[in-house]
């Protein structure tokens, strides 16, 4: 269970949720375009670094964590997040292991959320994507969308998670001061992509 009870999940009283709106107000919102924006992040490091032969794919899924120990609320989700951290040395080696490592992470996440009283009973927690997103990710149908022992085509998610978070799904959003968006979220997210991943000259 989440250490968040149902009626007191942190909200965010002036935020307007696009794609991460719940069905309550209490429901998905911040955490799940935290989520979101690491997708999106873990993607588009590895296309903007992509000729760059100094890039270690390590670098992101670390800072990642150091924010979400540093700054989300909820010390049990960050405690959980940080056990999979440390497998960010043995599983993120090759260029594109963030996204999936990441994705993975997920995945477990929502497994385990999955019935959990902070879960939004409107849009329960699927193992992503689902058959209907991407029938080539999974090797079997019959697979539920809450099994986590799902028999998944890691190339094909692969392949379907860069062409969702890819960066023709960013925008600049003047409207909120200079903040960045995510088109496919609606959330407003501070840009702190800049700021992790500065180009080396």
């Amino acid at each position: 269970m989440c250490c968040q009870e149902p009626g007191r999940a942190f909200v965010l009283n002036k935020e307007r949720w696009v794609a991460c709106k719940g069905s309550q107000p209490r429901y998905r919102g911040y955490p799940c375009s935290v989520w979101t924006l690491f997708h999106a992040i873990t993607v588009n490091a590895e296309q903007i670094e992509r000729r760059n032969s100094m890039f270690d794919p390590k670098e992101v899924p670390v800072l990642m964590n150091a924010y979400i120990q540093q700054f989300f609320g909820c010390r049990e989700c960050a405690n959980n997040f940080g056990k999979g951290a440390r497998r960010i040395s043995s599983d993120v080696n090759g260029r594109t292991d963030a996204i999936l490592w990441l994705w993975k992470s997920h995945n477990r996440a929502n497994h385990w959320l999955h019935n959990d009283p902070t879960e939004d009973p409107e849009q329960a927690k699927i193992q992503f994507p689902s058959y209907k997103a991407c029938a080539l990710c999974r090797r079997a149908r019959s697979y539920s969308m809450f099994d986590n022992a799902t028999v998944w085509d890691e190339a094909q998610v692969l392949q379907y998670l860069t062409h969702f978070y890819a960066k023709s799904y960013i925008k600049h959003d003047t409207s909120t001061g200079g903040w960045w968006s995510l088109s496919l979220t609606g959330c407003h997210c501070v840009s702190f992509v800049s700021v992790m991943f500065r180009r080396r000259e």
